[in-house]
């Protein structure tokens, strides 16, 4: 009975590290996915088709990394993006949070700043990108240990 138990065990640990696996796959390449399999407290309802565009044209920004091509190519770098919607429609969680996650988890961006009109809304774009790497449990189990010696109010 106790191998039963154990092979059971075993078992479901494999499956979540292949679950892992998947969830890191499936995103890597998609702000959207990400978004939505990782960040449950920003997608908390069906996506609007402005934010799938929104998504996509920053998911545009991520490029892969080949032998002879940084993450960021330079023309890359010149794009520039303006979106316009109403107060309350999810454009800092979009922009501020989930792209600045999802661009240094997946690797294709290390050094990012956030700019915004005050420097207590940057704070704040901050302090939920900390809380979702302390306490999101997907977050953790796929990308590890986020924190740092650095880690600071105005610095993670």
């Amino acid at each position: 009975m106790e191998s039963t138990v154990q092979t059971k065990q075993e078992f479901l640990e494999k499956l979540s590290e292949a679950l892992s696996v998947k969830r890191k796959l499936v995103c890597h390449d998609k702000l959207e996915a990400f978004t939505r399999v990782y960040l449950t407290s920003i997608a908390t309802h069906k996506t609007p088709e402005f934010h799938k565009e929104m998504l996509g044209l920053l998911s545009s920004l991520g490029v892969k990394k080949k032998s002879n091509q940084e993450n960021f190519p330079a023309e890359n770098l010149k794009k520039r993006f303006l979106f316009i919607a109403p107060r309350g429609f999810a454009k800092s969680s979009i922009c501020s949070v989930s792209f600045p996650l999802w661009m240094a988890l997946t690797n294709l961006k290390k050094d990012i700043i956030l700019v915004s009109a005050t420097i207590w809304v940057a704070k704040e774009m901050l302090r939920k990108i900390r809380q979702e790497l302390e306490t999101n449990p997907f977050l953790i189990k796929d990308f590890g240990e986020q924190k740092s010696d650095k880690w600071t109010e105005d610095y993670l």
